[in-house]
Order: structure tokens, then sequence, then C-alpha cells
């Protein structure tokens, strides 16, 4: 309020200046001609209250035009029924950008959905190429070690793929969200069962430290994407060595919530790269050790978890390894 008032008494500032000098200027001359001999109160008193009558007006007009103007900042559809020329010219020039940058905003929102169409295409016609590979090299009689090799890197590039089409649904994550009571537990292990080969690879195995039914409030299909890349990224940051090292599983239950950590006895994760881990394409010191790192997998964990209402963190201790948890809303 104390904005507008000031805003307006500046406006009217020289309008008001020269309404009391040409009235003062008029009585003056009158007063001057008669002798003095006619009455200046009354008409001093007239010209005040037709002054602040005028004023009362111009301000009621002003407000409810601010007001109606400062609405139209979240309303598309405003209405500012605007009482005076100027006010008529300036709603003119906000619809004219209004309906400019909507224009401006339509035409990249349709390039940037063909533009994931066509990555989306790319990606899918990638992953047949995947496929007959994966069926040569199971006909194939080339030795054990390359052929471990030739399926490793095959994986990599699958993984990858994935990622990127991951990425593009999280631009339309409203259209595929459907929040239900998913079994945490049979999630799991449905995860670690496909995982089951890059496990046996890395020398890595998984432990789950309870066997009882767990139901979790969230979206099937997004949460096994988020444990899908935890497990991922521990089982790769644990297989630099030929030591069988293991990823361990538990569950911390509270009033409302399921707290699930996924620990590794990985590289671990430098104190001054922690804080920034979520952040995209950051690859820090454990980025410089490993080749295949992209930077992509924590971000998109910490983006699916946004979205889905669920709290990560993240804690870790350079060669001892790293712990994320992922809290939930426990399913009664």
């Amino acid at each position: 309020m104390k904005r507008y008032i000031i805003a307006f008494a500046k406006d009217n500032l020289l309008f008001s200046v020269l309404y009391f000098t040409s009235n003062f200027m008029i009585i003056l001359f009158y007063f001057i001609l008669t002798k003095g001999e006619i009455e200046i109160v009354y008409p001093v008193l007239i010209s005040v209250f037709l002054f602040i009558v005028m004023l009362l007006i111009k301000w009621f007009r002003f407000y409810g035009f601010q007001k109606k103007l400062k609405n139209a900042v979240k309303n598309k559809d405003y209405d500012l029924s605007p009482s005076s020329c100027e006010q008529r010219e300036t709603e003119r020039v906000i619809h004219h950008i209004h309906q400019y940058y909507t224009d401006l905003l339509e035409r990249a929102d349709f390039e940037n959905k063909n533009k994931n169409r066509f990555i989306s295409l790319w990606v899918h016609n990638m992953k047949t190429p995947l496929s007959v590979m994966d069926l040569i090299l199971q006909k194939s009689e080339i030795g054990a070690e390359d052929h471990i090799n030739i399926k490793e890197e095959s994986g990599r590039m699958a993984a990858g793929l994935e990622q990127v089409l991951t990425l593009l649904r999280l631009m339309e994550f409203a259209k595929d969200y459907e929040p239900q009571g998913v079994n945490l537990t049979e999630s799991l292990k449905s995860i670690i069962n496909q995982k089951k080969r890059q496990f046996i690879y890395s020398h890595v195995f998984p432990k789950m430290m309870w066997e009882e039914d767990v139901f979790v409030l969230t979206d099937p299909k997004w949460n096994e994407i988020l444990l899908d890349q935890i497990i991922s990224n521990a089982i790769k940051y644990s297989a630099e060595t030929e030591k069988t090292k293991n990823i361990y599983f538990t569950l911390e239950k509270e009033k409302g919530s399921v707290t699930l950590s996924i620990r590794d006895e990985g590289a671990g994760i430098p104190p001054y790269d922690i804080g920034r881990v979520f952040e995209p394409f950051f690859t820090g010191e454990n980025g410089r050790r490993y080749k295949n790192s992209s930077g992509i997998g924590l971000y998109v964990c910490h983006e699916i978890a946004k979205k889905l209402g669920n709290h990560i963190a993240i804690e870790s201790e350079v060669n001892k390894g790293t712990t994320v948890k992922v809290d939930y809303l426990s399913k009664l």
C-alpha cells in the first residue's frame, strides 16, 4: 500500500501544484480587481473540496488498476478493466507482450517435444542392435574373457541409453506418475535378480538384512528406476579390485515412514565432492578414476526422489564405501 501511495503522489504532484497555483492566481486577480471587497474563503474551500473529490476518484481508479495489474502476473486470463486512455494503452501493450511470449513458449515447447521424440526414437533404434549383438554373443565361440568384456561394454551402452530415456521421461513426469502401495521387499528383490549377472561379473554380492514384506507409498516404475540407478552405482564403484565385496540393504521403520539404506564397500566419495554429487554432469575425483562416470546417475536419482516426494541423502568415506538413504511414506 505504501508503495502505491508514494507512486500516486509522485504522479499527481505536478498537477496538484499547477491546480493550486492557478486557483491562487485567479482569486488574487479578483481580490486586487475589487480592492479586497470579495469573499475569498468560500472559493478556496470549494476549490479544495473539488480537488479532494477529484483526487479520491483518481486514487480509486489508480489503486484498482494497480491491484489488477499485480494479479495479471499470476493469472493469464486477466481483466484489468481500464478506466482511462492511459490504462487502456497499458493493457493493450501488456496483451501484445503476453501474446508474443506465449507464442515463443509454445514454439519452444513444440520444438523441444520434437527433439525429445527424435532422441527417444534414436535411443530405441540403438537398443535394437545391442539386442542383436547380445544374441550373436550367445551363439559365438570367442574366448571367455573376450565374451565377458564385450558383454560388459554392451551392458554399459544399454545402461547409458536407458539413462537418456529416463531423463526424457522425467520432463513429462506428471503424465506418468501413479502413486500406490508398493511391496518394497519384492521390488528390491526383483531389481537384484535382474542385475544378477552384473553382480557376478563385478564380484559384488547383495545382502538384504530383512525378509518380511514392507509396503511403502510410491510409484512402482519410477521407484524401480531410482533403486536400479543407486544399485548400479554401488556395483560400479565396488568392482575395482579382485576382492569380493558386498552391498548391504537395510530398513529403518518409524511411525509413518520407512528409510531404505543401501551401503556399498566401494571407493567412497571425497569430503570435498560429497556436497555436489547430485549436480548434473558432476563427476568429481571419482570421475577421473573411472572412465565411465557420466555425472548423470545421482542427478537422476535426486530428481526422481524429489518428484516422488522422497528424501534422498548420501554419506561416504573414502576407501570404505558409500551409503545412500531414501525415505518413504509407509503404506498401512
